[in-house]
């Protein structure tokens, strides 16, 4: 009697929160294309993807009353986004990669950047300036910043934290959804610890099967004294071919329950644990969900309600545990694996052997190795579990731009497939002649073994950079200048245009910084890195109508290399 009330009193409670807020788009079948907490590449997505019909300007609305607390525009991230705080609710919600605000906000805006001759800017704002009301039109929907097609990203934060909140799983907004996540396939992580190091052994894997309404391994599951399991699962919702994250990952092991994962929200601090949580070898690169179901050593609790001797399954020679995995998406679907584990045979056990000859990261102190021309700096809690140092001299040569030069050999610097958390400190000697200084950096080798921008400096007869990666490194010098084109002819009558448009593009570095100068008066400029395009919109009067107007286009890169186009216009 009291289970049930209580049920009729959380459904209620749910349906009252959804109440409260508004559909934050209007005109849209409402579909999803992205869910809350699913991992992306070193951070857990913060928010949902709301599907705008592949167009933009869509109408935004607040989702409750409040105030318009802030607005900030960047090339990356979230674009132009807009936050309303909600004060009797105690959350703010967040709006992203919009097209563009209602007019006396997009006002503040474009004041505020040329007051302080701003293309990227962040606002905040008072609770008198703009309060807003629930339903209440604020922007449009577009693809700003890093968006690789028109969507709408939103969240809702708790005001006080900053704490983003799941709220499919808190039934505030809930996508059709009748599709159970899948389980794709079931390893086992053996290990085994020298000093502070914890080395594995290479993975044992099984594919599963559904057997009516549940999942079973597909062959028999040996186990070590020591491990623990990694599930991969995918999720999916209805109408939409998109891939979505897993809400709940729960283990129980002879009836008590081990292990339990849930996505219920975060602190952007934490964002970057994803890289924990996962099973990183795997995650990298995969199209689905790689979950460790254990807690490596210096990931926190707060993503897990249960987790027993950090997630280890063990069994005895010959000896039969019985494992229970569910998955739940979260719009409340569930799917279930089960299978017996056997302890494997003593004789085939790993035993991890010991290696003097390489020097051990402790992940819970500062560790400085230097080996060779390479000189490594890894931070106390730079790394989720200790592991031992090897830097190597690679014979493969580089696969590098062409237009860049070579400064040094390419240097293993660890392995890519392990995780860091926080910036680690690289430096490798070279000898880089004096013309080339300003211009060096050093370049990582991506999953395909292309290199590409990591940073640095010269400094002490080498090149130094923090990084938040190991992988293949090489120091190389950049000295080519971007490039830039407009996408109309020099000379044009732009007097119907709403704005100016160039296409933009580096050999490899990046777009630094970027300017627009009209009759020698600075303008504002949009950049758009994934589209490869920077914009002037025709934001304030020129004066004298129908006279030609000079516009000066300036570009940097990250090395340092500048670049100017100059040009006329009739408007």
């Amino acid at each position: 009697m009291h289970k049930l009330l209580f049920t009729i009193f959380l459904l209620a409670s749910l349906a009252a929160s959804a109440q409260e807020y508004a559909y934050p788009l209007v005109g849209v079948r409402g579909q999803h294309s992205a869910s809350f907490g699913e991992m992306r590449e070193n951070h857990f997505h913060s928010g949902i993807d709301i599907k705008t019909d592949g167009v933009e300007g869509k109408p935004v609305v607040a989702v409750a009353d409040g105030y318009v607390s802030r607005v900030s525009l960047s090339p990356s991230g979230y674009g132009l986004a807009l936050y309303i705080t909600h004060p009797q609710r105690g959350t703010t919600s967040v709006y992203g990669h919009l097209s563009r605000l209602r007019d006396d906000l997009r006002d503040r805006l474009t004041a505020e950047r040329y007051a302080g001759r701003k293309n990227r800017i962040n606002l905040c704002f008072k609770p008198s300036e703009f309060p807003v009301s629930r339903g209440e039109t604020v922007a449009w929907s577009g693809n700003s910043g890093t968006s690789f097609g028109p969507h709408l990203h939103f969240e809702i934060r708790d005001t006080k934290s900053q704490r983003t909140l799941n709220t499919v799983a808190r039934g505030l907004f809930r996508p059709s959804d009748r599709i159970a996540p899948r389980i794709l396939r079931l390893h086992y992580v053996e290990i085994d610890s020298v000093g502070r190091v914890a080395a594995a052994a290479p993975l044992l894997s099984w594919d599963v099967r559904k057997e009516g309404a549940k999942y079973a391994a597909a062959g028999r599951v040996e186990i070590g004294r020591c491990g623990y399991f990694v599930l991969e699962v995918r999720d999916s919702r209805d109408s939409v071919a998109n891939r979505f994250g897993v809400y709940r990952v729960c283990e129980t092991v002879d009836g008590g329950k081990r292990y339990e994962y849930r996505m219920d929200g975060f602190s952007f601090a934490d964002s970057r644990y994803c890289n924990a949580v996962s099973y990183f070898p795997l995650q990298v690169g995969a199209k689905c969900e790689a979950i460790r179901l254990a807690q490596p050593e210096r990931c926190p609790e707060c993503f897990f309600t249960v987790v027993r001797e950090r997630g280890i399954v063990r069994a005895a020679e010959g000896e039969t545990r019985s494992v229970r995995i569910e998955v739940e998406d979260d719009c409340g679907n569930m799917s279930v694996l089960e299978f017996d584990a056997v302890g494997k045979a003593d004789d085939r056990l790993f035993v991890a052997g010991k290696n003097d000859s390489l020097p051990v990261l402790d992940c819970s102190r500062r560790n400085t190795v230097e080996c060779g021309d390479v000189t490594l700096s890894v931070p106390a809690g730079a790394l989720y579990e200790s592991a031992y140092c090897r830097i190597g001299r690679s014979e493969t040569p580089p696969r590098v731009d062409s237009t860049l030069v070579v400064l040094s050999p390419v240097y293993r610097i660890m392995d890519d497939r392990t995780p860091v958390h926080s910036s680690v400190n690289i430096s490798i000697r070279a000898d880089v002649p004096l013309p080339l200084q300003r211009k060096a950096c050093i370049a990582v080798a991506n999953r395909k073994g292309r290199f590409g921008y990591l940073g640095g400096f010269c400094s002490a007869g080498g090149v130094m950079t923090e990084s938040r990666r190991f992988g293949d490194m090489v120091v190389v010098a950049d000295t080519v200048a971007p490039r830039i084109r407009p996408r109309w002819k020099d000379g044009a009558d732009l007097r119907s245009a709403k704005s100016v448009r160039f296409a933009i593009s580096d050999n490899f570095s990046g777009i630094k910084d970027y300017e627009c100068l009209i009759d020698g008066e600075w303008r504002t400029l949009d950049y758009s890195p994934l589209r490869g395009t920077i914009e002037h919109r025709f934001d304030i009067p020129l004066p004298s109508c129908g006279a030609e107007h000079e516009i000066v286009i300036r570009a940097e890169d990250c090395c340092g290399n500048r670049a100017e186009w100059r040009g006329r216009f009739v408007r």
